[in-house]
């Protein structure tokens, strides 16, 4: 992940956490405390351990996955939502798409009109970006972050 992208998503937390909600299996996470090969993580499922007693004393319990760090988790949204039910997890169910009107250049640049007042000044354009930067670009845009 680039640096412009972790900013946006660092910068974007609270939007990010209010839409997502809970971290589920399989959501990515950025840890601030992982080495700097193992930042980005996915938050694994649930599992049983053999090897680990439960309260009763006996071997074998089933261990609850966490974030390594749930007080600086910092949560890296999809593009679109797995959860079919919530598309508000994913990045493309967080933009107000009743607000932005986006096209594709053939050069390859996104533009974002907003509709709220689409004169040339509300204009923003996302030049050969990702549709995740660009999407990320904006959610910032749209909530004055």
């Amino acid at each position: 992940m680039d640096d412009e992208k972790l900013d946006l998503i660092r910068r974007l937390q609270g939007v990010i956490k209010k839409n997502m909600g809970e971290p589920h299996a399989g959501d990515l996470y950025y840890c601030p405390l992982g080495s700097e090969d193992h930042k980005i993580r996915v938050l694994e499922e649930d599992y049983f351990d053999s090897m680990q007693y439960d309260r009763d004393g006996h071997l074998g319990k089933w261990v609850k996955s966490e974030p390594c760090c749930p007080d600086t988790i910092i949560l890296i949204p999809d593009l679109y939502s797995r959860d079919e039910s919530r598309s508000e997890r994913g990045l493309w169910g967080m933009v107000d798409w009743k607000r932005w009107a986006i096209s594709l250049g053939i050069d390859g640049s996104m533009v974002l009109d907003d509709m709220d007042d689409p004169s040339e000044g509300n204009r923003y354009s996302t030049d050969w970006n990702t549709p995740t930067l660009a999407l990320l670009k904006a959610l910032a845009w749209q909530e004055g972050v």
